[in-house]
């Protein structure tokens, strides 16, 4: 993971599972690295020779032109380029994408996992933020819904109801795209099925709220299952906060990082 796990607790709050994750930043340096080696990895995983040569970078070789313009264009969004950075809250926002991403993929809370989508290149582009295929044999399908927040995580995790609430059936009917892309043949009749089994509510169907911040609550997700009532299975509903002191700081340095050699 990004750094040492001080506490991975299960909670629950009116019936609504959720876990809170608390990372301590006493590297930062090398927490940053590990996130931002994780965008780099993930955006240019289709062009080895970019992804090589941005490693490369981190141990000082500079890039060429062409290698320069290139990178640049795979880090811009969410990031900005040097000179230009894009707001903190869209940096921020980006990071929290990816932290949610490692955390499925390294700590996985569906079990057994067998399809996590990637973060989008833009974090502000609509659509859902994550999607998980996990169950064996049933399929079943979680919908997640990322942010990140201040000190007071609730009125953020109310936007996040709110968004799943309003334009869940858009989210799902965009993610059944992904099958087109995935290449897993398995997993073709699953992507069939997530607008069908989210409209009528049915077991397969569930979702998740994940909020990035420096806090760390005692209690949160308490409407959750209020706020989506259309979802009937018993654990249709997840929540999950990482918990990251000076968060901004850590997403600053996770740009620089990433900007080496631009």
């Amino acid at each position: 993971m990004i750094a040492p796990l001080l506490r991975d607790d299960h909670r629950e709050t009116n019936g609504v599972p959720w876990r809170l994750a608390v990372f301590a930043l006493n590297d930062l340096e090398a927490a940053a690295a590990k996130v931002a080696s994780h965008v780099a990895s993930l955006r240019m995983a289709g062009t080895p020779q970019f992804l090589a040569a941005w490693n490369l970078a981190q141990a000082g070789t500079p890039y060429t032109a062409a290698q320069r313009r290139a990178i640049s264009a795979f880090l811009s969004r969410g990031l900005g380029r040097p000179g230009q950075p894009t707001s903190d809250d869209h940096l921020q926002g980006m990071v929290a994408e990816h932290l949610w991403h490692i955390y499925q993929t390294e700590i996985p809370p569906d079990i057994p996992v067998l399809f996590v989508s990637s973060p989008k290149f833009d974090p502000t582009a609509p659509g859902a933020d994550g999607l998980v295929i996990f169950g064996d044999p049933a399929r079943r399908f979680r919908v997640w819904e990322v942010k990140k927040a201040g000190s007071v995580v609730s009125s953020t995790i109310a936007k996040s109801y709110r968004q799943l609430s309003r334009r869940g059936d858009e989210y799902v009917a965009q993610l059944t795209a992904i099958a087109q892309e995935s290449g897993d043949p398995s997993l073709a009749t699953v992507f069939a099925q997530l607008l069908d089994w989210w409209i009528d509510g049915s077991s397969e169907a569930t979702a998740g709220v994940a909020i990035t911040s420096p806090a760390s609550p005692n209690s949160c997700f308490s409407t959750m299952r209020q706020r989506l009532a259309g979802l009937s299975a018993p654990d249709a509903h997840l929540g999950l906060i990482i918990s990251i002191p000076a968060y901004l700081e850590f997403c600053s340095r996770v740009r620089e990082i990433l900007w080496t050699g631009l």
